[in-house]
Parts: structure tokens; sequence; C-alpha cells
């Protein structure tokens, strides 16, 4: 029997009639990932993505980003983490200025035995611009953007 008003329960047949609201809520699809995040540089910058795939041995691993100053020291954090994901591909994005600036990206294993099938990888405005298996020792480092020379702001 068709009802002509909507019932409390969900029926188990279709009515011949709709009712005024939905009588289950709807099932979403997961969220997928997002291939880039919710970050967007200026004109004069570029989007960086860290991604270290870490073992199983995560809290053995941490790095930081950093920008050179006037003084020729890395001081300014750009992005850094210590609290990675365990066997997992972890991602973090900053914006930078390779033009102008001089960058350290620091990778350390606190266990001196490198990451266990894991890497370390660079990536700049889509396209990867360092790539390390880091199979073994302590740590990693890599310069890039303008380090040739001494930067005076």
């Amino acid at each position: 029997n068709p009802t002509h008003q909507p019932t409390s329960d969900p029926t188990h047949q279709p009515t011949t009639e709709p009712t005024s609201e939905p009588t289950r809520t709807p099932v979403r699809p997961p969220a997928s990932p997002t291939p880039t995040p919710n970050l967007e540089c200026k004109n004069n910058q570029q989007l960086i993505l860290v991604q270290i795939k870490t073992d199983n041995k995560r809290g053995e691993t941490t790095f930081s980003l950093k920008r050179r100053n006037s003084n020729n020291r890395f001081k300014r954090t750009i992005i850094s983490g210590n609290e990675l994901e365990r066997k997992a591909i972890n991602k973090f994005y900053g914006c930078i200025k390779v033009q102008k600036f001089c960058y350290r990206l620091k990778v350390i294993d606190s266990g001196r035995n490198g990451i266990k099938k894991g890497h370390i990888k660079i990536f700049r405005d889509g396209v990867r611009i360092y790539n390390n298996n880091f199979s073994k020792g302590r740590s990693r480092v890599n310069k890039f953007g303008l380090c040739k020379k001494k930067i005076i702001d």
C-alpha cells in the first residue's frame, strides 16, 4: 500500500509518491587525496613538495627545509616534520623563491641506518629536482635555488 504522507521509518518498498525528505542518509564516496594542497603561491614563488617515504621506524626520521639568510646561515624554516607516518609516503608543501634564495633540505635518521626501502624526493612546481634512496647513514642534505653566491637582501 502506498503512503501519501512521509513516514518516520524508511520503507522497504518504493512508494508511488515522492517523500519530502530522503529515507536514509546519502552515501558519499570516500574523499580522494588531492594531488596538490590548498596552497596558492604568489606569482614570484614556486610550490615545493618534499616527499619522504618512511620505513617501519618512523620515529627515527626528521627533516627541515630552511632558507639561507644574509649571514649565510640557514635559519628560516619553511617546512619541517618529525611525526611522520610509518611505511608511507609523507608529503609536505611550501612556497619558495628559488630565483632569490638558497634552500637546504636536511633529513636525519636518528637510528643512523637510513630509511629502509624509503626515499627522499623534492618537486618544484611538479618537476622532480632531487631523488635519494637514503638506504644507509645518518643524514642527507640537499641545497637548491640561488646557492652559488652569498645573498644580500
